[in-house]
């Protein structure tokens, strides 16, 4: 079974197609997880963090602000800069792992990896396939909003990344998400099929 890359603008609804791919029984990976579990577990990174943004954003525990830490590193391309230096290292590191991992261990499983930035870190080569989400900028601006980020947030996430028109020529495949959920799910299963 192949490994796909998942790739997409913020408000595409890759996450979205990464559970339905997930309810179809493939086996799921997320970039943001993986970010995630390195930060909570790397005392150096959020200690770098701290160092680089502030000491606010950390909390009486130690632990990240991560909103607040966002809302910092995509005010500007050189503070997104500083952020991507610090922690995409060891998450590359652990995702590298994971993957080498699946297609050790579970080959005959299809792998689905959930990452925004597959295409601007450089490493569609470590999948099979690739496939981008893609939406309308004016729904994934709403979508953004939805989930609680004011409209300059949500304007900072989507030009932080390389333009979707480019991710949709890159990709091996590409699922658009402009409609219903349960077109949304119609094209999953129906390309599902297809690379399983």
């Amino acid at each position: 079974m192949p490994v796909v890359g998942l790739t997409g603008c913020p408000g595409a609804g890759k996450s979205v197609v990464a559970g339905i791919f997930r309810d179809l029984g493939a086996a799921i990976e997320s970039g943001d997880d993986i970010g995630r579990e390195v930060v909570e577990t790397n005392e150096s990174i959020r200690n770098e963090l701290a160092d680089t943004f502030g000491e606010d954003v950390l909390d009486e525990e130690g632990n990240l602000l991560r909103r607040k830490v966002a809302r910092i590193a995509f005010s500007s391309n050189s503070n997104l800069q500083k952020l991507n230096r610090i922690v995409h290292p060891y998450l590359l590191l652990e995702l590298k792992k994971r993957i080498d991992n699946h297609r050790e261990n579970d080959p005959d499983k299809l792998l689905v990896v959930d990452a925004a930035l597959i295409f601007e870190w450089g490493i569609a080569d470590w999948f099979d396939k690739t496939i981008t989400v893609y939406a309308d900028y004016w729904l994934r601006l709403k979508r953004l909003q939805s989930s609680g980020l004011t409209e300059r947030e949500a304007v900072d996430r989507t030009e932080s990344q390389i333009e979707q028109d480019e991710k949709i020529k890159r990709a091996d495949y590409t699922i658009e998400n402009n409609r219903m959920l349960k077109d949304l799910e119609q094209a999953v299963k129906k390309l599902y099929k297809q690379i399983s």
